[in-house]
């Protein structure tokens, strides 16, 4: 599998903070994916106006997503709230909008940090989502959410099913929804790195900062405790740039059987460096690639595995027995019908349920376009495939995806050419 590179820049993370009235302690993580060789496809042009809805005691109480993206963003608040045991509702804000770098796929943070006497570390910061837990109450503002999580609306590969079977070329919408809602439960810290200068609290500007609970965990390769280190200092920055830090923690020992290593790279990258694992020294199925620094097309991560679940509990939150997640509903209009499956020399594609149809293509199975009609080529809906590509060429045997699409879902189907 082809892994992806983490590419943030600093005006995107800045623009958050404006737009979202943070503190300038407050972190936002950004997920980017590969530069890949792929064709890539459009499933929404615009969302609905903002709605409000639930998922458990997680609360979506606003949003602009799509449909389909709203369902497969409640089915990620869902698992997530599975597992953890939230005792106060952790009220969540998801945008749709246009993010101007290239490569990013979304990014998420806490909205606001809390510190209170009665928490069990009152000297660091808690995400609010987590020391509500703790407090036993809202101690957050009134009506503000405790997570934020944007999406980029100008991607048109996203997936948005649940049922983790992406297709070639496209990035799973759950996938991306779990890691960026991890990020807003707490699973970051407050480490950076400016000039030679390495320092914890967010920002060298604001040195009287106190450290997040995330960074209580964290330790260098010989076991240097970071919190130990002056702050700031050139000493910090070294460590945190060594590609030798460490997540150490006893549940994440209990669950995962050792300490983690985290991604470390040097140059420092701003929303990257310090907030994920470094992901190499898991396998391919493993769930806890979920917090890797990116993620790779088609690659699904659906369930936090246990050096996650590990962190999580460190930092406070209390896990309960995971149970099975129903997701969500999207039932298309769309019905594509394709006459006959398996296929010779010709099929005839039909396409019914819908009046806005956008077009109907034909990929091979590695997401490369191979025939399309635009929605003035379709004949009542249907069209008839001869075989041939779009250069007029016969293509060869084997499974090939019919997708069509419409402003407001997307269908595909099987064929098998013979």
């Amino acid at each position: 599998m082809k892994h992806c590179q983490v590419r943030v820049l600093v005006a995107w993370l800045l623009a958050g903070f404006v737009l979202g009235q943070v503190a300038p302690s407050c972190l936002a993580c950004v997920l980017t994916e590969d530069n890949m060789h792929t064709n890539v496809r459009s499933s929404f042009v615009t969302g609905p106006a903002l709605s409000k809805r639930t998922s458990g005691d997680l609360l979506l109480v606003e949003s602009n997503l799509p449909p389909m993206a709203e369902a497969a963003f409640q089915y990620a608040m869902d698992t997530w709230a599975s597992i953890l045991g939230v005792s106060v509702p952790v009220r969540v804000q998801a945008r749709w909008t246009p993010i101007p770098v290239p490569g990013v796929l979304a990014s998420g943070r806490p909205v606001g940090k809390i510190t209170h006497a009665n928490l069990p570390y009152p000297d660091v910061q808690y995400p609010s989502a987590l020391a509500n837990q703790e407090l036993g109450f809202n101690a957050n503002a009134a009506n503000e959410a405790e997570i934020e999580v944007t999406f980029n609306a100008d991607r048109d590969n996203w997936y948005f099913g649940t049922d983790g079977n992406c297709p070639l070329g496209e990035f799973d919408f759950v996938t991306v929804a779990m890691h960026e809602l991890a990020h807003g439960l707490g699973f970051l810290g407050s480490m950076f790195v400016s000039g030679e200068l390495g320092g914890w609290g967010g920002s060298i500007s604001v040195p009287s900062a106190l450290p997040y609970i995330y960074d209580r965990f964290s330790e260098t390769g010989p076991g240097a405790i970071l919190l130990s280190l002056e702050n700031p200092s050139s000493t910090l920055a070294l460590s945190l740039t060594a590609g030798d830090v460490f997540f150490d923690g006893p549940a994440v020992r209990l669950s995962y059987g050792d300490r983690v290593e985290l991604f470390s790279p040097d140059p420092w990258l701003i929303g990257t460096s310090f907030h994920h694992f470094l992901g190499t020294q898991f396998d391919e199925a493993s769930g806890d690639r979920l917090m890797r620094p990116g993620v790779s097309a088609a690659e699904v991560h659906h369930q936090p595995g246990p050096a996650i679940r590990g962190v999580m509990r460190d930092l406070g939150w209390t896990l309960v027995a995971p149970v099975p997640v129903r997701a969500p509903q999207f039932v298309p209009t769309i019905t594509l019908e394709v006459t006959p499956n398996p296929m010779g020399a010709q099929a005839y594609l039909q396409v019914s349920g819908t009046v806005s149809v956008s077009g109907l293509r034909i990929l091979d199975v590695a997401g490369r376009r191979v025939r399309e009609w635009g929605a003035a080529q379709l004949n009542n809906g249907g069209v008839r495939w001869d075989r041939t590509d779009s250069r007029g060429q016969r293509v060869a045997a084997g499974v090939y995806m019919i997708e069509v699409t419409d402003r407001q879902q997307r269908v595909w189907r099987r064929v098998t050419v013979r």
